[in-house]
């Protein structure tokens, strides 16, 4: 199978990590499926920059990005966060990408937030994200997190949904911009080329996020 072409501009990463930084990093151990080290921080900075009352990720797992996006807002911050129940394999929209089925074949979502304090301030939705009625959210989102299945199908319909979901000056964040998943590469790719709201998509250094800074592109969704 051919490979798809990484098309998307590098912004360096020393636009998006301070020099001295304070941020609140927890479950530090990677298990499969999760952000790097380094993408965490990068999510985590990202979240205490854009300080939004609320964030909205697709694709919760076991809850390890939802939990740290949570630690790093204000106090009156909150996280939404929508999975794919078990129950729903075999039941969706779109086709899964190969060997997703085990991400969503879990005892729980969210388990890595479940029984902390930062679990009050967030909020464990369930769906399939191609079919879900994401309006009660809509332009509320100031910190968007996109990693729910990986099929390029779903990568598309997640864009278009957290474009919607996008606050004025939102900042968007796609995870697994890379060669394993060439789903996501296409659809990132295609986003860009043909919406003109999404022309500043960028690769950030050393990671495989992919950023959007909103001003009001879900007009253009």
């Amino acid at each position: 199978m051919p490979q798809e072409k990484e098309s998307l501009a590098v912004l360096p990463l020393s636009e998006i990590l301070s020099p001295k930084l304070d941020l609140t990093l927890l479950e530090p151990l990677v298990e499969g499926g999760n952000v790097s080290i380094l993408e965490l921080m990068v999510i985590t900075q990202l979240a205490q920059r854009a300080d939004p009352p609320i964030a909205f990720e697709i694709g919760t797992f076991d809850g390890r990005t939802t939990l740290n996006i949570a630690a790093n807002l204000k106090a009156d911050g909150n996280v939404y966060t929508l999975d794919l129940p078990r129950t729903g394999l075999g039941e969706t929209q779109f086709e899964l990408a190969p060997g997703e089925e085990a991400f969503v074949d879990k005892k729980e979502s969210g388990a890595r937030f479940a029984e902390t304090n930062y679990a009050r301030r967030i909020t464990q939705l369930f769906g399939d994200s191609a079919t879900f009625d994401f309006s009660p959210y809509q332009g509320k989102a100031g910190l968007i997190f996109v990693d729910g299945s990986h099929a390029f199908d779903y990568v598309r319909q997640d864009s278009v949904s957290a474009l919607r979901l996008a606050a004025e000056n939102a900042v968007i964040l796609w995870h697994d911009y890379q060669q394993d998943w060439p789903g996501v590469i296409r659809a990132l790719n295609e986003l860009q080329q043909s919406n003109p709201a999404c022309r500043s998509l960028t690769r950030i250094e050393g990671t495989s996020l992919v950023m959007l800074k909103c001003e009001d592109s879900r007009r253009s969704a």
